[in-house]
């Protein structure tokens, strides 16, 4: 019960930290951070009991939401300029 208890508070640590990772846009320490709490939420899962099994699933949703932020921060917004850099084509010269 009491190793459950200190890999729960491990993962809400990182959750948090990985929250602010992605508030600073850091995309390699944000996805570090979301394969390890996934390392430890599967190891949370294979110790906990029925009674628990909520507490799991509520940790193991949280750090998939985090994990799609995260992966927006991947793709980044475009921007309008750089579309209408694509669309212009160099004059041919003879």
């Amino acid at each position: 019960m009491q190793n459950f208890l200190r890999i729960r508070v491990a993962i809400d640590s990182l959750i948090d930290e990985t929250k602010l990772s992605i508030q600073q846009k850091s995309v390699a320490d944000s996805m570090g951070q979301i394969e390890r709490a996934r390392e430890l939420v599967q190891k949370l899962q294979e110790m906990s009991t029925s009674d628990q099994d909520a507490i799991v699933a509520k940790r193991k949703s949280t750090i998939e939401a985090l994990a799609v932020n995260a992966g927006k921060l991947k793709a980044g917004p475009r921007k309008k300029g750089d579309i209408k850099g694509k669309l212009v084509l160099p004059l041919a010269t003879p």
